[in-house]
């Protein structure tokens, strides 16, 4: 019995992740299915839904709980677009954000918000 245990906490913890890989699809599915309905504005050069630029925390946060955090990367990934899209300029890249990241073990993510919140306060 003792044996059989550790299998069956693996196999829950995959389930788990699944689960919570499959919610995050769910939910980004959803959210670009209801942008393909809204007018779209231009922030200077970018063609941008106006329903991208506002995104609700509470459901953000509920979210990257139930999935574990994958959705926190695709909500990282949006605010750099949405903040690309105001700055009228390619200054914010997810993929740099994210490789930066994991090698400094997150110490790059915490100057990357503040970069971002001084870009916004300019």
């Amino acid at each position: 019995m003792e044996l059989f245990l550790p299998g069956l906490l693996e196999l829950a913890i995959v389930i788990i992740f699944f689960v919570g890989l499959g919610l995050a699809l769910i939910v980004i599915v959803i959210s670009r299915s209801k942008t393909e309905q809204t007018p779209i504005t231009t922030l200077g050069e970018y063609p941008y839904p106006a329903s991208e630029a506002v995104r609700s925390i509470a459901v953000g946060v509920l979210a990257t709980l139930l999935t574990c955090g994958i959705y926190g990367l695709y909500w990282q990934y949006k605010q750099m677009d949405t903040l690309n899209a105001w700055l009228k300029r390619d200054e914010y890249s997810f993929w740099l954000w994210l490789f930066l990241t994991i090698i400094t073990c997150g110490l790059f993510a915490l100057y990357y918000e503040y970069k971002m919140a001084m870009s916004i306060s300019q």
